[in-house]
């Protein structure tokens, strides 16, 4: 009897249990079992039971070019409204022809501007790391000055972001609302093959990633100039190898710092992928950030125009004639004050190489192994 007894206890503590749990498990499917939502794909250590969103979409992988998908009616209609507009001053944007045709992760405006028309296209953005309103307040009057003189772009199409990431502006944050670093999430060979939350789940993943990658791929920039601002408290101007020419002139002519890439980019970064992908000529401007308008306005004007002299601008110093022995003012050690010594060196990687191989008598060069120098042991 008494064993009896604990059977039909056991059995219903176990009846009520299985009550207790079933509406969640009803939870994680939607009619016919499909699954709602896709799950997190970077858990936390000690992950909560996963209740999916009902009005939850996820954004589709997109290629370099393709237009930015748009939310099914039946999500946007259940998501919550946009947080007001950054706090930074709207009083002289009012009259600026920003357009909102993209949106954020939290369907926030990406406020673009093009300009100008020509071969040669430029796109000019403000920083990709969130909560930077100095970044934007450039931009604000940098389009400002090219619609006042308009005849700055004669030949030229200037495409404007005027911030790509409005979340992190609104919530004061540096990465999106996913938790990702924007200027790690795009395409790249290097992409990372164990993704974080700050990678994201995969290249272009961000709807911000995203907007940039269609405006990059249909204005297919000449230039990418990003412009945000730095912990110095001088202006540094870095670019790639393809605009030493450029740098050299906005050192000369706006006394700021240069310096060069090197090759090295950050895996993801929007730097790596305009120089590598689209083999455009790219500048990152980092401003300090009490420097302001007008004198900023200048040189990302001159950023914009490339060696192209503008109409207002100061004559152009001259540049003494390089003096025999001495790197080329351009060159990259000129640029960044590393200046290598000549001759071979041997802790430094240079070697004396051997004499060139002899030909085959009738003028063609031999291409035998045997010829050459062999590697060091």
């Amino acid at each position: 009897m008494r064993l009896l007894r604990l059977l039909l206890i056991g059995s219903a503590v176990a009846a009520c249990g299985c009550a207790a749990f079933a509406p969640g498990a009803r939870t994680q499917s939607g009619p016919a079992g499909a699954p709602l939502s896709a799950p997190d794909p970077f858990p936390s250590p000690n992950p909560l039971p996963y209740l999916p969103e009902p009005a939850a979409w996820v954004w589709p992988r997109v290629l370099l070019g393709q237009a930015v998908a748009t939310p099914p009616q039946s999500a946007i209609a259940r998501m919550p409204a946009a947080a007001p507009a950054a706090t930074v001053s709207t009083a002289s944007v009012s009259n600026l022809p920003w357009k909102s045709e993209y949106e954020s992760t939290q369907r926030r405006a990406i406020q673009t501007a093009v300009l100008g028309s020509g071969a040669e296209h430029v796109l000019i953005t403000g920083s990709l790391t969130g909560n930077d309103p100095a970044s934007v307040r450039m931009l604000d009057a940098l389009l400002e000055r090219l619609v006042r003189q308009s005849d700055l772009l004669d030949g030229r199409e200037a495409v404007l972001v005027r911030d790509p990431h409005p979340d992190g502006l609104v919530e004061r944050i540096m990465v999106n609302a996913r938790g990702v670093d924007l200027n790690r999430n795009f395409p790249s060979p290097r992409f990372t093959a164990s993704p974080t939350r700050e990678t994201g789940p995969h290249a272009a993943s961000e709807a911000e990633t995203r907007v940039l990658l269609r405006l990059l791929g249909d204005s297919k920039p000449v230039r990418v100039v990003h412009v945000r601002t730095g912990k110095s408290e001088r202006t540094l101007v870095t670019g790639n190898a393809a605009c030493l020419e450029l740098l050299e002139r906005l050192r000369g002519e706006f006394a700021v710092d240069v310096a060069t890439f090197d090759g090295e980019f950050k895996a993801g970064s929007l730097e790596e992928f305009a120089a590598t992908r689209l083999k455009s000529q790219v500048l990152l401007i980092e401003l300090p950030a009490q420097r302001g308008p007008p004198a900023t306005v200048d040189l990302l004007v001159a950023a914009t125009l490339g060696m192209q002299q503008p109409a207002t601008s100061p004559e152009t110093k001259t540049v003494d004639p390089p003096v025999a022995g001495q790197p080329s003012t351009t060159s990259p050690a000129a640029l960044t004050g590393d200046v290598e010594s000549s001759g071979p060196d041997g802790a430094k990687g240079y070697v004396e190489l051997l004499p060139p191989p002899p030909d085959a008598g009738n003028g063609v060069p031999v291409t035998e192994s045997g010829f050459y120098e062999l590697s060091p042991p």
